[in-house]
């Protein structure tokens, strides 16, 4: 018989199923990475047509339109992070299961809107001559 004395505390049953939830909210999240991705990179290429004549030539007489957008897309990931942020912190403090299925979806879908959003904020930003000589 093992003893108990011995066994770390990362080891004791309590904590691997604290894991094994919050693995689970991760995974939800992040199998629905590719969906926020591509609804996000499919509006910068509308926006871009929509806010140009010619998007090819815009894009190469104005060599910061792909680096703006690369920098967008990667932070737009990283607060991709702030989606299942709130159901790990809620199932380590208030003992839950995470945030329910429904939520997860309602925060997803608000998430999207709001990434959207910015985006169309940093198009302007990104494709206005008047806004880039300021910034």
């Amino acid at each position: 018989m093992e003893n108990l004395e011995n066994q770390d505390v990362i080891d004791s049953p309590v904590n691997s199923l604290k894991d094994s939830v919050i693995i689970e909210i991760i995974k939800w999240w992040e199998k629905k990475r590719w969906i926020y991705n591509v609804i996000l990179v499919g509006f910068v290429i509308f926006l871009l047509f929509a806010f140009t004549n010619n998007p090819a030539q815009e894009i190469w007489e104005r060599g910061h339109i792909i680096p703006m957008t690369i920098l967008h897309l990667v932070l737009a990931n990283l607060c991709y992070l702030l989606g299942w942020l709130p159901g790990v912190i809620f199932h380590y403090y208030f003992n839950t299961k995470g945030l329910a299925d429904r939520s997860r979806w309602t925060l997803f879908f608000f998430g999207v809107l709001f990434s959207l959003l910015v985006t169309v904020l940093l198009m302007i930003v990104i494709l206005d001559p008047f806004y880039t000589v300021i910034i």
